[in-house]
């Protein structure tokens, strides 16, 4: 399989991957917005995933 043959196997797909794309930038977009405008879902202050959290002595 050359680098025509691939191109073209990819871009039958172009489209669907493209709107793919679009829908999940502008739900992030919109969560973004969402966050910001209406305070929704609200911010976690402490990060439980931060290697300190794990790390911290009692």
């Amino acid at each position: 399989m050359n680098a025509r043959d691939r191109e073209i196997s990819i871009s039958k797909y172009e489209l669907h991957i493209y709107a793919i794309f679009r829908f999940v930038a502008g739900f992030l977009l919109l969560w973004h917005g969402s966050q910001k405008l209406f305070d929704f879902p609200q911010e976690s202050y402490e990060k439980k995933s931060s290697i300190w959290y794990f790390c911290k002595t009692p």
